[in-house]
């Protein structure tokens, strides 16, 4: 019986990794391209310290998606190797959750955890998305089933191996600090009064957290929440809803969320009987997002169920848990088959749940299209130069990467985030390149040449506007005076122009000119500009 389960569970996550990759694959050259990709292709091409200079110092952020990131596109600088990083990290992901169902229940409870994380709408959906969202799901499967193991081996060995899969977390994502803290706290409880010495190893582990902090607190100068509507609590309503959309986008739709839910009630009373301080790890990690949720309001930052995919692995073992408790004394066919329905619901309902950041909006889509980028894309490999300096983390960059990852890169962004962008630019700079989305706009060409000049070239497109002014440019004034020049260009030569594309024109050219404030200057074209759109 028990070698059974075992060539049953092994085939089971063959078929779940099989079915999970047939998923991705298409999407992996199809979707459109979005600038949250075009940030981490941006950067991460670039050399290594640089690379970890503009994460950690510059931007501030998790490294280790960067990382991986960076060893692909050493390999293939593209976009499609950028995303095949996040389908690896979306199949580790299928096989973490296989043997940490396996730990709690056995090889049947880690057959349906791998199946049911396969058919997750969250993991199906940004297991091609080239951000760190697919690595976070991976690392925090790590961190879970090393603690687990930890938990059943209490070694000093397999504690520093728990430590280092928490740090992993942390690095991956700044929620992965709630599962580094958590386990902290329910290691510190199982621990006392045993000898410190023992401990010595797990708490230098610790140690590996402290640039990854650092980075963190510059992190938060970029972002802050606000209430709009003077409420500082979230509706009971909105909360329960969070949470209901997170849950249905793990467990691969709404249909099925009451019988995974029911499953996982039961996985965690095996838990609780098992390994009850497993349980209280996980609470203690989803308490402070629910937390956010609750003090967070309807303000300006809001929680996405795809922040929440760290809970994945811990949600697909309790359901494999449950599983197995309620089918472990069923003849082995039956299992077999009970375990395939589990499947073919989790497929037949993938579609239903969370939000892929690819599909919202119809502009960000019409601009991210293969072939909306096609002709952006040709123009900047023939006309970009290693001495460039390319202005935001445009989609045209990122299918371009090829050629301008020899190029820098510095984008806009609330506080000195531009400035210290310009920081590390090797002056002086050949030209400036911009690629601004024009989708819905109408735009004289002609006027906007002259207004330019001739030392500028431009592409247009009926989406994008690429346009490189040629310096030389001497130091940072100069070159936010020509990139202040170019939008006050194109604001000018805009006889039309959509809301959304005036305000992804006027986010960064607002940054701009208040990096010249911050210098002492106002250009005619800062002062030209039109008033923000509320």
């Amino acid at each position: 019986m028990e070698r059974g389960q075992t060539l049953l569970g092994l085939g089971a996550l063959l078929a779940a990794c099989a079915y999970l990759l047939r998923e991705l694959a298409p999407d992996v050259g199809r979707k459109p391209l979005h600038p949250d990709e075009a940030v981490t292709g941006l950067v991460a091409a670039r050399p290594l310290p640089e690379m970890l200079s503009t994460v950690l110092i510059e931007r501030g952020g998790p490294p280790f998606h960067f990382l991986a990131a960076h060893v692909a596109l050493l390999f293939d600088p593209s976009a499609q190797a950028l995303r095949w990083t996040s389908v690896a990290f979306a199949l580790g992901t299928v096989l973490l959750c296989y043997d940490l169902g396996r730990r709690i229940a056995g090889h049947t409870a880690g057959a349906t955890a791998a199946l049911v994380a396969a058919t997750s709408t969250m993991l199906g959906q940004l297991g091609t998305f080239g951000r760190m969202y697919a690595a976070f799901a991976f690392t925090a499967a790590l961190a879970a089933d090393m603690f687990y193991r930890a938990l059943e081996q209490r070694t000093t060995r397999a504690a520093v191996v728990a430590a280092l899969a928490a740090v992993l977390a942390a690095a991956t994502h700044t929620y992965g600090i709630f599962i580094l803290f958590a386990e902290a706290v329910v290691a510190l409880a199982l621990w006392r009064g045993r000898p410190l010495r023992a401990a010595v190893p797990v708490a230098l582990v610790g140690l590996l957290m402290v640039p990854v902090l650092l980075a963190y607190m510059r992190l938060s100068e970029r972002f802050s929440v606000g209430v709009e509507d003077g409420s500082p609590l979230a509706s009971p309503e909105g909360a329960v809803r969070h949470l209901h959309n997170t849950l249905a986008g793990i467990s691969g739709g709404r249909q099925v969320l009451l019988l995974f839910g029911v499953l996982a009630l039961f996985g965690t009373i095996v838990v609780i009987r098992r390994q009850p301080a497993f349980l209280a790890l996980w609470a203690a990690v989803a308490a402070p997002p629910a937390l956010y949720l609750l003090v967070s309001g309807s303000g300006s930052v809001a929680l996405s169920p795809r922040h929440m995919i760290y809970v994945l692995p811990l949600w697909v073992a309790l359901i494999g848990a449950g599983f197995a408790r309620l089918t472990g004394r069923l003849p082995l066919v039956v299992q077999a088959l009970l375990l395939a329905a589990v499947g073919l619901v989790g497929a037949e309902f993938h579609s239903i749940g969370a939000g892929d950041p690819r599909g919202a909006g119809a502009l960000g889509v019409a601009l991210g299209k293969r072939q909306a980028l096609s002709g952006p894309e040709s123009w900047l490999r023939a006309h970009v130069q290693p001495a460039d300096l390319l202005y935001q983390y445009s989609p045209p960059f990122l299918a371009a990467l090829d050629t301008t990852q020899h190029a820098v890169t510095v984008g806009p962004g609330p506080g000195r985030l531009l400035p210290r962008g310009l920081e590390r630019v090797d002056y002086p700079v050949s030209a400036v390149v911009l690629a601004l989305p024009v989708a819905g706009a109408e735009l004289d060409a002609e006027a906007l040449r002259e207004r330019l000049g001739k030392q500028a070239e431009i592409e247009l497109t009926p989406e994008w506007l690429v346009v490189r002014r040629v310096g030389p440019f001497a130091d940072e004034d100069e070159v936010l005076l020509a990139l202040a020049g170019v939008f006050g260009a194109t604001q000018e030569s805009l006889l039309a122009t959509p809301p959304k594309v005036e305000n992804r024109i006027r986010s960064p050219f607002n940054a701009v000119c208040s990096a010249l404030a911050a210098n002492g200057h106002e250009p005619a074209e800062c002062r030209a500009r039109p008033a923000a759109r509320r």
